[in-house]
Order: structure tokens, then sequence, then C-alpha cells
């Protein structure tokens, strides 16, 4: 049985598997399905994880493929189904899984036996796996799970070691796993899980985290040179427990030493940097922070250190400096006047480090300390509002600020409010000075002078100055006094002709180069009605940039097909905005029709025979090059669409050039029938088509059908979060001319979203996820139903899928674990309602007029909508004093007028008969016929709050 769950893992899971493998059992890919089928079976099957455990553990060890899926199958089991297993299976899962600890990772080569290192993501699913085991057991069940690791950290030592280096390794990734399971706040859980994660950190702080801070000084000590690698994951996780463990286990004497040993160590002092960062932001009270910190006196050793050409410890210092910073600021916020002297003085302390890190000359290292810049500037602001002047140190910094080189303009307005006077005399004098200077000498000036001087000039001919700083300077300058050239449109050319030459979008150096890229495109897009004398000259200085061609060299072919992410990457971010530059020039409305649809086909028609001959290759020679080339040129087309004029709603456009760009969507489609199993390729296409519907209006609903199902077919859970809005939005927009299409599309779609939600996450981030397709699926059905799109729920094709939407619908709006998500349920409901919900008519010829009620309706809504509607905020979970909870509340007094309001008597009776107590039935029941919606709201939360005490 092991030998078929490896078998099928190897089809279902492995895209690198074997061509002899794919040839053993015939057509590969028609054994796709069966093996996920059978995969499927093994997981949901009850002696499924015992196979599955036995496969792990096995010796001589099974593919890793089919070892991760072995793990996946312990992990539901232990998540979703752990209750049904007797204690003596738990037992052999426990037992089962140290002698594996046991083995792989204390005996190991140690113990005469390869077995062989295990994969990264082997290890850290592993640590996972018996993290999900532990936080079913401990401390119950398995009081002493840190005694045991503790003991075998100390089995089987070599070379004089305390401790075993490969135990160590798997231990550190377990409690790194258990806080992300424990204590991360990123995901949402409920109230079951809090509590039983609070009791975890409880009686781990009881006892067991003493023994672990002692084992991480011994790790630190033993590991700082022996193996770096070990002590930077111990510091991480050390960083990580800081936050809800007894500060004073770490911050002491001998722990803090050994820490400001580390930051003069060059492999380690940046992980340890992060850790001190990581205790400086403990929450805490004001004063025992502020003992904290005198304690650490960072300062200190802040000035002992030597800051070298490692840029990232100097940009790890500057971080720990603003959170140092920042806490100090808020201490004195909300202090007593000697807390608030003894707070300042430790600020004084920090300021020269500030300035330091501000006037370096790289960039992350400046932003990292924005925010204690941002906390000082406000701190000055109200101790001038409440004393009435600054000291003297605090006048010297803000001057040293104002003569930084990087004066960005937010902190220039915070002085300016807080000493006018100084402001504009600095301003003044350093600006006449600098142009008086540079008409006398020219190239002489120093070079921080004319840049800081460009921030309020724009006629000037600085831009040939001949240090790289000062055209970038020009050019942002040139973009944000764009109103200038509207008064005075005599100065553009020269100005373009600054951005086309080798000043800017031709400039040797790359940095400078891509940033005149964007610069151009803002220029363009804010004077696009000045640019019609200029388009044609324009399109000629550029045409060479316009050029696509795919790089691979940044991207990491190892990892498997190439993502979203990477496939932006090497500069073409940059290019887009010179295709979308292009699109505005091109339909300047003052260039001739004709003129448009010649610079149109100038630019476009080259870029779809790319396209063309690209697709050729990749069908005959599959190449990633061949794929990342018609991503970015389909990438191209689309931002080029960007920059034409928007068709009127429901209505085709006219002009000419709609042709060129009909033939670019279908080129677009054609390569998307052919290449949709890459995601870059469909990520394109969506990118592409949500440009060119806004273009060719109603010409572009032929071609919707084929882009959504190539969008669907084979799209990952990221890619479902973008379809949904683009799709609603396409309702919204060609309603109801898309009636049609969206009816054969939206049950394939709703299938789509079911199964993917119906899977059990794997880790943080795939839960986050899912946890967003659930509010963009929740989303996209309220579009489409305030959209006046609700007739396809109930066309013949659609109406037999109905009711399983509508429970989806119930479901998401009882589950108090995402509460926005259930305010956007019952919103849904209280629309369905509306809708469908009322009487039949009888009419005066004793027939029936159904008006817009659903048969059956009723009884859906009265045996679950009603049902949550009572069920949901009587819940002992929800809290009717949390504002999230007060939101989901307020939906529902309204989803009960509007039933009443729609059945009348009928809705009276069985309130009676089902869901309210006989001594406040006829209360209810007033204040349902009596008060008006605002009323009935406040008298149905009493109502709440009555019946849960």
């Amino acid at each position: 049985m092991e030998e078929q769950i490896e078998q099928a893992v190897a089809y279902a899971l492995s895209p690198t598997a074997d061509q002899s493998l794919k040839n053993q059992v015939g057509s590969w890919k028609s054994k796709v399905p069966l093996a996920i089928n059978f995969c499927d079976q093994v997981k949901v099957s009850p002696d499924g994880w015992h196979l599955c455990l036995s496969l792990f553990v096995r010796f001589p060890k099974s593919t890793p493929e089919a070892r991760l899926f072995a793990l996946q199958v312990l992990e539901d089991v232990m998540q979703n189904r752990f209750l049904s297993l007797n204690k003596s299976q738990v037992i052999q899962i426990q037992s089962t899984l140290m002698e594996f600890v046991k083995r792989e990772y204390v005996i190991g080569e140690g113990g005469g036996v390869d077995l062989g290192a295990e994969p990264l993501y082997l290890k850290n699913k592993f640590a996972h796996t018996l993290t999900l085991l532990f936080i079913q057991m401990y401390p119950s069940d398995w009081h002493d799970f840190f005694d045991q690791f503790l003991e075998l950290l100390q089995t089987n030592t070599v070379n004089g070691s305390k401790t075993n280096i490969r135990t160590v390794d798997i231990f550190l990734r377990i409690l790194m796993s258990i806080d992300e399971e424990v204590a991360n706040i990123v995901v949402p859980r409920g109230k079951d899980q809090a509590h039983r994660n609070t009791a975890i950190k409880d009686n781990m702080r009881a006892g067991d985290i003493q023994k672990l801070t002692s084992t991480w000084y011994e790790i630190l000590s033993d590991y700082r040179a022996r193996n770096p690698e070990i002590a930077e994951m111990c510091l991480k996780v050390i960083g990580l427990y800081i936050a809800w463990i007894d500060i004073n286990l770490i911050v002491n004497d001998a722990f803090i030493t050994l820490l400001y040993e580390l930051l003069t160590d060059t492999k380690l002092r940046i992980a340890a940097c992060e850790c001190l960062s990581e205790i400086v932001y403990k929450g805490m009270k004001p004063v025992e922070k502020l003992k904290l910190i005198e304690f650490l006196s960072l300062t200190n050793i802040m000035g002992s250190l030597e800051f070298t050409e490692d840029i990232d410890f100097v940009e790890h210092v500057a971080k720990l400096t603003n959170v140092l910073g920042v806490e100090l600021c808020k201490i004195w916020e909300g202090a007593d006047t000697e807390t608030k002297t003894i707070a300042y003085n430790q600020i004084e302390l920090l300021l020269p480090f500030l300035l330091k890190f501000l006037a370096n000359e790289y960039d992350d290292v400046s932003c990292a300390v924005f925010s204690f810049v941002s906390a000082l500037l406000t701190f000055f602001k109200k101790q001038k509002k409440q004393v009435g002047s600054l000291t003297g140190p605090q006048l010297e910094f803000l001057d040293s600020l104002l003569k930084m080189r990087k004066n960005l303009k937010a902190f220039f307005d915070a002085i300016f409010n807080i000493d006018e006077s100084l402001f504009t005399s600095y301003v003044h004098t350093a600006v006449v000075n600098t142009l008086e200077k540079y008409q006398m000498v020219e190239n002489s000036v120093d070079w921080r002078e004319l840049e800081l001087a460009l921030h309020v000039m724009i006629q000037c001919n600085v831009s040939t100055f001949q240090h790289p700083a000062i055209p970038l300077i020009f050019f942002e300058n040139v973009v944000r006094y764009y109103q200038f050239f509207e008064v005075q449109p005599d100065c553009i050319p020269s100005i373009l002709e600054a951005f086309v030459d080798s000043r800017g979008l031709h400039n040797s150096i790359l940095q400078i180069r891509t940033r005149s890229w964007y610069l151009f495109y803002r220029f363009v897009k804010l004077l696009k009605s000045r640019m019609g004398p200029y388009v044609e000259n324009v399109l000629t200085s550029i045409q060479d940039l316009l050029i696509v061609q795919a790089d691979l060299s940044s991207v990491d072919a190892s990892e498997g097909a190439i993502t979203r992410d990477q496939a932006m990457e090497g500069g073409f971010d940059d290019q887009i905005y010179l295709f979308e530059t292009v699109g505005t020039l091109i339909t300047v409305e003052s260039i001739p029709a004709d003129r448009q649809t010649e610079f149109a086909k100038i630019v476009i028609s080259p870029l779809l025979a790319d396209i063309e001959r690209n697709l050729t290759t990749e069908l005959s020679e599959p190449k990633d090059l061949n794929v990342l080339q018609l991503h970015h040129l389909i990438m191209a087309v689309g931002s080029i669409g960007k920059g034409f004029p928007e068709a009127p709603k429901n209505e085709a456009p006219n002009a000419q050039w709609v042709v060129l760009l009909k033939q670019s969507t279908e080129a677009i489609l054609v390569v998307l029938k052919a290449l949709s199993r890459f995601e870059i390729i469909r990520d394109a296409a969506r990118f592409a088509f949500a440009r060119l519907v806004n273009i060719l209006g109603v010409e572009v609903l032929p071609y919707l059908p084929e882009l959504i199902t190539g969008l669907l077919n084979e799209c990952q859970v990221s890619e479902l979060l973008d379809s949904l809005p683009f799709i609603g939005l396409l309702s919204y927009k060609f309603n109801p001319s898309i009636y049609d299409i969206l009816n054969e599309l939206i049950g394939p779609l709703i299938i789509k979203v079911f199964f993917v939600l119906n899977q059990t996450p794997s880790g943080t981030d795939e839960a986050v996820l899912l946890l967003n397709l659930r509010k963009a699926y929740l989303s996209f059905i309220l579009s489409l139903l305030n959209g006046g799109m609700d007739a396809v729920f109930v066309s013949d094709l659609n109406q037999p899928r109905l009711e399983n939407i509508l429970q989806s619908v119930v479901h998401y709006a009882s589950d108090l674990v995402d509460l926005p998500s259930a305010r956007t349920a019952f919103s849904i409901l209280s629309k369905t309602v509306t809708l469908w919900g009322s009487l039949p008519i009888q009419t005066s010829t004793n027939n029936v007029d159904s008006g817009r009620s659903l048969p059956g309706f009723e009884q859906f809504m009265y045996e679950h909508i009603l049902r949550i509607c009572f069920e949901v905020p009587m819940k002992p979970a929800f809290n009717i004093t949390d504002g999230q909870s007060v939101l989901v509340l307020n939906e529902i007094p309204g989803i009960i007028r509007t039933m009443y309001s729609q059945r009348g008597h009928e809705l009276i009776d069985y309130l009676r008969r089902v869901w309210l107590p006989q001594n406040l039935a006829d209360e209810f029941v007033q204040a349902l016929q009596q008060l008006d919606q605002k009323g009935f709201k406040t008298y149905f939360r009493t109502f709440v709050q009555r019946s849960k005490s």
C-alpha cells in the first residue's frame, strides 16, 4: 500500500517526475486525476494516517514528495480529526515521531548509519507536524515535551560540544513553529483556539521557559563560533519569544553582555541587532520600559560600534535607533514631569545617531529612522505649544536637519509649523546664495548645494550639471510643479528635450534612467493637452526604448515556474511606464484621427509581430525565455491601452485605432489559449484585458468567455483573488449586455471557488490567502446582487446551484472567527430577501403573479436565514461590545424588517411558533410592527442583551 501511495504522489505532486515513471503506465496526463483522487482518499480514510506515518519514518527513506504528502496527511488529522483518535493511537503517533527524532536528529551519522540529510522544506514541515501534535497534548498528556528535547540535546555530542548540533537545529525549528501556532496574531483564531493558546503559553511560562532561556544562552555561547547559522536561528527564536515571556529571563547581565559581544561578530551582528530591537519593542508599562532602556544603555554600545562597508548592518542599527526613539517618544507622551525629563535625556543621547543615519548616502538607511523623526517633530511641536519655546539643543537639531542632503517635504513642513522664522530664513539664504554662486563659478559649485536649490527652482539650465543627482532632482521638480507649464507652455520643448536625451530617458546610469521613465510618464500625463505639437518627435526619440527584451538573469530557474513577481524584475516594471506614456501621446485630442492610427500602428504592430514570432518558437521549442518575452509583450500592449480614452458605457468606440486594439485582443487570447498553464501568461492577459475593456467597451464582449475560461482553468488561489473583482467589474460595466456570458460562466467559477475554499491550509500564508479568497467571494456575490445581475442566480442553468451558494453564505455569516466576512454575508442575505422573499400576488382573475418572488425561497429564508438571525448573536463567542460584532449585529434587524415587509403576518406567526419565547413574543412583535428602522435596531440590540443575560 505504501508503494501505491508513493506512485500516486509521484504523479499528483511532482511536476518533474522523470519520463521513465510517466511511461510505465501509459499516458502520464491521464493518470494525474486518478492519482489526485487516490491521494484524497488516503487523506480522508480512517487508517490513511497510519500508512502515512509508517511511510514517513521508513528506512530506507521514501521519495521527498511522498514523505511531504505523508506529513500533510498527519497534519490534517491533528488539525481536523484529532478527537477521532483514541489514546493508544495518539501515543503511537507520539512515540513514532519521537523515535524518528532520535534516529534522524540525535543518532544520525554519529551512530554509524548514513541516513542522509533531510531537505530543508521537510525539516520545517516535520517541525510543524510535531508542533501540531504538541499543541493537542501539552501540557496534560505531554507535560515533559521540553524536558525530553532538552535531554536529547545533550545526547551523542561530538568534538567537546555540550549539545548535539543536529538536535539543536530541529529543536529551534520546532520552537519557531510553536510560536507561529501559539503566539502569531496574523491569522485570526476562534475563541477556543485563543483560550487553548493562552493556556499553553501560561504553562510554558510557569516552568519550561526558564529552562529554554538557559538553553538558548548555552546554544549562543557554544555555536557563535562553531556554527553561526545555528546561533543566528537561536537569536531569531529569542526575538520571537521575547514578546510573551518574562523579559527578565533575557534582560540580565549575562544575556545582554553576550548579545553586545555578538554585535561585534560580523556573522551574527545583524541577528543580534534584530533581537535587541524586539527587546526594546516589547509591550510594557511606560515606567518599566524606561527602566529597561536605561539598563540596556544602547547609546553607549552603538557609540563603540564600527560602521564599516556593511551597509546591511548599518541599516539594522538605524532600525534599532528608530525603535528606541519611537518608544521613548511614546513614554514622554503620557508620563509625569520627572519621567518626561528622564525620557528626553535618553532622546538627546540618540540625536547624534539620528542625524548620522539621516545623512547616510543609502536611502534604506535614512528611511529606517523616518518614524523616529516624525515622532520627534511631533514631540517638539507639542512642547513648543505647551512651553512656548524650544531649547538650544533642540534648535540645533532642527538646524542640522535643515542642512541635511535628503530633506523631505514632510519634514520641511513639520519644521515650518514649529518655527516659521527659522525655516524661512534658512531657505531664503540657501537658495539665493547657491544660485548666485552658480552664475559666477558654474561647475565648481558643490552639487549638494545645487540639489537643495532645485527644490524651489525650475527655470534654470542646471539639468546639464555634471553630477548624476542634479538632472534627477531637476525632473522631480519639473513634475512637481507642472502647473507652471500650463501658463508657460513655451518652456515645454526644452523640458522634453532634457527628458528624452542622455540627461533622462537615455541616461547611462540605470537608476537615473529608470526613474526618468516614471517621471516622464507623469509629466506627459499631467500635461497631455499640451503635448500635441511634440508627439511625433518624442515617439521618434524614444523608439529604441520600446523594444521588449526579456532577461532571465534575475530569475532563479531552480525554483520552478517563473512567478509574477520574478517576471517584473530586471527593469521591466519601469519600462511599463514608457508604454503607457506612448498610449497617452498617441491619443492626444489635437492630433487628427488618421495620425493617431498611424502612430498606434508604428508602436503596436511590432509588438504583435513579436508575439506571433515568440509563440511559434515556444510551441516548437519550449523555453522559459519565450514565455517571459510573451508576458512582457502582452503587458506592454495592455500598458499602451491604459493611455487610451475610455469608451462610453454600453457603447462601441468609433475611433480608427479600434481595429488595431481588437487585433491585439485576439493575439492575446491566442497566447492565453496555448499557454494558459503559465501563471505569468494568465496574469499578463488579465492585466491587458483590464485596460482594453475600458477602451473597447461592448466590442470586447465576444472575447470574454474565452478569456475567463483561460484565466480560471489552472489558476492559483492568488489569481482567484484577482479574478473575482475583475469579473465583478465586467458585470457592472457591461450590465445587462454581459448577462448571457455571465450566465454560462458563473457556475464553473463558483465550483472553482468552492474547491479552493474547502482545502485545508498547510501554513500561515495559505491560511491568509484562503481567508482573503472568502472575502473576495462574498464581495463578488454581493456586487452581482447589488449591480442588478441577480437574474444569473435564478436562471434555468444556475438555479440548481443557488441553494449551495446560499448555504455557503449562511455558513460564513455564522463564522465568528472572521467577523468582516460575516457582515458581508448578512448583507448578501438581506439582499436576497429583498429580491426573492416576497409573497406571490393574487390577481383579480385568480391567477398567481409571482412578481420577483422565488418559489421555495421562503422555506430557505425561514429555516436558515431567520435561524441565524437569532442564533449568531446568541452565541457565547459573540461579543456585543466589540466593534466588529456591532457591525454584524446592525445588519440583522434590517433583514427581519425586510422579511416582515415581504411576508407580513406569515412571518409573525412563524416567529411566535418557533423563535420567540412566550414572555417576549408580544413585545418583539409590537416593536417589529411599530418601530422604524433605527428604533427596531436599538430594540433588537437590547433584546439580544437581555436574552444572553
